[in-house]
C-alpha cells in the first residue's frame, strides 16, 4: 500500500461537492493524479529528510504510565483512536527521538528506538532514551505541516485538472501557501523544519540535532 502524506478526505474537502464525470471521481484517480504527486514534491524539497513516515493510524494517544524509566521499550497509552501498527513511527512530547511500534496490544505499546541521527537507518533493540513523561501526547506519523502541505499541493493539482488550465488562480493560491507552509526558497529547497529539535528536550544529551544534510531517511 502507498505511504501518502494526506488523507483524501483531507485533500476533497475544499473541492467541489460532487467529482462525478471529472478525471478525479474516484479515490484511485485522486491517489494517482494528486496525493502521489503531492507527496513526489514534499519528498523533492527536503532531500535529505524525505521520505517521511507516512500518516499512521493512530492518532489522539497519551502516555498513562507515572513509572516508565529510559531504557524500557514498553508503555501504557489511552485516551487515543485507531490501531497503531507495527512499522509506525511515534514521537514523544518533550523528546527528540523518534521510536518504531514493534507491537500494539491495548493498552500496551511496544517499540524500540530509532537510530536515525547516526550511522544509518535501524531499527535497534534499543529501549527509550529517557523517562517517557505520565499524560505526554504521542505523535504518531507524519508531522502535521507536511500534512498541510501535501493537503494544499494536491488542492493546486485537482484545481487545475478541473479547470483545465495550468493557471487556474484556485490552484495558483493554493501552490502559494504549499510553499509557503514549508518555507521554500529560491533553491527550491524547504527552511521548516518538520521536526524541532529542542535543546531542553529529556532526551537532548542523546538525540542529536538531525537538520544537517548528513542526516539519513526514515523508511517505513
Amino acid at each position: 500500500m502507498a505511504v501518502y502524506y494526506c488523507t483524501d478526505a483531507q485533500v476533497t474537502t475544499l473541492l467541489p461537492a460532487t467529482l462525478a464525470g471529472t478525471d478525479l471521481a474516484s479515490e484511485a484517480e485522486r491517489n494517482v493524479l494528486l496525493r502521489a504527486p503531492a507527496k513526489n514534491w514534499v519528498d523533492s524539497v527536503f532531500p535529505n529528510l524525505a521520505p517521511f513516515p507516512g500518516t499512521a493510524a493512530g492518532s489522539g494517544y497519551l502516555v498513562n504510565q507515572s513509572a516508565h524509566a529510559a531504557g524500557d521499550t514498553t508503555v501504557t497509552i489511552d485516551g487515543g483512536s485507531g490501531t497503531p501498527a507495527a512499522g509506525d513511527y511515534f514521537r514523544i512530547e518533550g523528546h527528540n527521538s523518534w521510536y518504531k511500534v514493534t507491537a500494539w496490544s491495548s493498552p500496551t505499546l511496544s517499540y524500540t528506538w530509532v537510530d536515525s541521527y547516526r550511522s544509518g537507518v535501524e531499527t535497534t533493540t534499543t529501549g527509550a532514551m529517557a523517562i517517557l513523561l505520565d499524560n505526554s501526547e504521542i505523535e504518531f506519523g507524519t508531522p502535521n505541516i507536511l500534512q498541510q502541505a501535501a493537503i494544499w499541493w494536491a488542492r493546486a493539482l485537482a484545481y487545475q485538472i478541473l479547470r483545465n488550465s495550468p493557471t487556474a488562480e484556485e490552484a495558483k493560491v493554493a501552490f502559494d501557501q504549499a510553499r509557503s507552509l514549508l518555507q521554500i526558497g529560491t533553491d527550491g529547497l524547504a527552511r521548516a523544519r518538520p521536526w524541532p529539535y529542542r535543546a531542553d528536550a529529556w532526551d537532548a544529551s542523546l538525540a542529536d540535532d538531525p537538520w544537517s544534510p548528513a542526516y539519513v531517511n526514515l523508511v517505513r
